[in-house]
């Protein structure tokens, strides 16, 4: 067999899951981001990796964030670290922003039709007392979590597959 492109052979298939937005304190950074490096990542994936039409390509939602504040959860940039706590109790209003921006682009540029989303967003939320304590940015960390994972993941998969079946 043929190593042709890091690592991938050319009788591979596989599933790529792509996300982001921990760091994307802004809608504009995320909408920066899915134009620019996102793009520059599938577009290697689609043109550099042999068959990749064996490669499932995802996209993972990306989890919400827990700050006490009154902007949807979302870490604030200009508010010092040790002043921002995490939440006790579930928000009434959650900031998306990060997941709008990827399903804005995907439907602009018509990756709607070829990436499937694994929806975590909605999921994670009433999580919030599932956080290592001051960490109210990343992941919830119960052992079910993983079943919405996996759960969405197998989801997207049979989303793909039956494009792929139907030639959309």
């Amino acid at each position: 067999m043929n190593n042709t492109f890091k690592g991938f052979y050319d009788d591979e298939a596989g599933v790529i899951v792509g996300s982001w937005g921990t760091h994307m304190n802004s809608r504009e950074d995320m909408s920066d981001f899915m134009k620019t490096t996102f793009q520059k990542f599938y577009d290697v994936v689609q043109n550099d990796i042999p068959n990749h039409e064996r490669f499932a390509f995802l996209w993972r939602e990306h989890e919400p964030q827990h700050y006490n504040n009154t902007v949807g959860g979302t870490y604030e940039v200009n508010v010092p670290k040790d002043r921002q706590q995490c939440l006790s109790k579930p928000l009434l209003y959650y900031n998306n922003y990060r997941n709008e921006e990827v399903h804005r682009y995907f439907n602009i540029t018509g990756l709607n039709k070829k990436i499937p989303i694994i929806p975590m967003f909605d999921a994670m939320k009433p999580l919030h007392m599932f956080k290592f304590p001051g960490d109210c940015t990343h992941y919830c960390y119960a052992p079910w979590r993983f079943y919405i994972l996996w759960h969405g993941m197998a989801l997207a998969l049979h989303s793909y597959i039956m494009r792929e079946l139907n030639n959309e």
